[in-house]
């Protein structure tokens, strides 16, 4: 959790110095981490309170996560289960950046990857550098922040 906690406050940072212009759109990217929590609702209210309300987020998918009666920007690109190794090969990403253009991006993938019993740590890092890739395509000036993949201790569930 503290690694979440350092990330949000990078991002929040990160929006800080971007938000000093016209209208930022921001993409929170991943799988359940993204999906589910509350990180973007604070992340959203911290942005709120220090006067950042030109800051959007972006995405094709609208969350449905109540958080402590928080009223935010609901829009993300998480997606539950999901693989960057797919994302990437399926060029989802690509869809999704042309649907909800973004300025910055930040990551939250990896963790289903590294539990996936085939899944080979190159192909995921492949992944990373494809998706990477993808969104210097959809715009070359794109901030992207990427978090560490979670780590449990106790062992993957089996299928």
């Amino acid at each position: 959790m503290v690694r979440l906690v350092h990330l949000v406050t990078l991002t929040g940072f990160a929006i800080t110095i971007l938000a000093q212009r016209a209208t930022l759109h921001y993409m929170p990217l991943g799988d359940s981490i993204t999906t589910l929590g509350c990180w973007r609702a604070f992340l959203w209210d911290k942005l709120q309170k220090g006067g950042y309300k030109q800051v959007h987020f972006v995405g094709t998918q609208t969350s449905t996560t109540a958080c402590n009666g928080l009223n935010y920007d609901k829009n993300h690109e998480g997606h539950i289960g999901y693989l960057a190794s797919d994302i990437a090969s399926k060029k989802q990403l690509v869809g999704w950046l042309k649907s909800a253009p973004a300025d910055i991006v930040t990551v939250f993938l990896g963790t289903n990857d590294i539990w996936h019993k085939s899944q080979k740590t190159t192909d995921t890092l492949t992944a990373f550098s494809t998706l990477v890739d993808q969104m210097r395509d959809s715009n070359p000036k794109m901030r992207i922040i990427v978090g560490f993949p979670f780590i449990f201790l106790s062992a993957p569930p089996q299928n």
